[in-house]
């Protein structure tokens, strides 16, 4: 039998073998507890978007933002460009128009009377008498190479009553070969 004080060998040997029993379960617990709390993150982490995706989307939002300004920028800007090119060589086509339509104007010898001025309206020059003038078909008169340069710089119109000058060739045929004719001037 056990002294005093002692403990009988068999409750120390129960108590033994219960403690890794409950220490084992123990841990057991504690490492089920563990899971469930790495499970629980491991969902939450799954369901939400990680920092990282959501930081790569709005960088990828800003440059396809910043890109469609870009190409839509861009488009207008060739836009422009094409149309003033257009507009540009419109005018250049029709300077020539012009000027072989002037050319084709009669020329007269340039007489004083009352009823025309004797003044150039583009240089503010007198017209001497008796030199050739090409009225243009409103009848006003210019010198020649006032007139010619002011084809030349593009303009398409009589300097006074700014009528447009047409571009085609010869005299209206409805007008009794008169160079007044519809055709000549657009309205």
């Amino acid at each position: 039998m056990a002294k005093r004080g002692q403990i009988p060998l068999e409750s120390q040997r129960e108590e033994k073998e219960k403690e890794p029993k409950e220490l084992l379960i123990g841990l057991i617990d504690i490492y089920n507890e563990l899971q469930l709390d790495v499970n629980k993150r491991r969902r939450k982490r799954r369901n939400a978007p990680s920092p990282t995706s959501r930081v790569l989307s709005d960088e990828d939002a800003i440059v396809t933002g910043l890109f469609m300004i870009v190409m839509v920028g861009s488009f207008c800007i060739l836009l422009i460009i094409l149309f003033g090119t257009q507009i540009r060589i419109r005018q250049q086509l029709q300077i020539p128009a012009v000027l072989a339509a002037y050319n084709a104007l009669p020329q007269i010898l340039f007489m004083a009377n009352d009823q025309q001025a004797d003044d150039c309206a583009i240089c503010l020059g007198q017209i001497p008498l008796e030199t050739f003038v090409r009225p243009l078909p409103c009848n006003h008169i210019f010198h020649n190479n006032c007139i010619r340069n002011w084809f030349r710089s593009g303009h398409k119109t009589c300097p006074i009553c700014r009528r447009e000058m047409a571009t085609h060739n010869g005299p209206d045929q409805h007008n009794n070969g008169m160079v007044n004719g519809p055709n000549w001037w657009m309205d």
